[in-house]
């Protein structure tokens, strides 16, 4: 593979500009509609979906596939849920 001279300058202005913060993992759950009903993000992009590090909401939907609610898990807000957990927690 070779690489114009140019593209390392590119990518080392484009590493001088990013931030930890824009270095983020997202997860999706659709339903049978395809509307996500499960939205995580995690701050760590090499996060596992079991880690405690994931922020959640969940979606719901009237059935004329409008967003009706949008829920945080019922302990509060926070990078502190595992995505692979998401169904087993209660959302206000």
């Amino acid at each position: 593979m070779s690489f114009t001279p140019n593209y390392f300058i590119q990518a080392q202005a484009l590493l001088s500009v990013l931030q930890l913060s824009d270095l983020q993992t997202i997860q999706l759950e659709n339903n049978a509609n395809g509307n996500p009903i499960y939205v995580g993000k995690a701050l760590d992009p090499t996060a596992l979906t079991t880690d405690p590090s994931w922020s959640l909401i969940k979606l719901t939907y009237d059935s004329n596939n409008f967003l009706i609610h949008v829920g945080i898990p019922t302990t509060g807000a926070g990078y502190k849920y595992a995505w692979a957990s998401r169904a087993s927690y209660t959302y206000s």
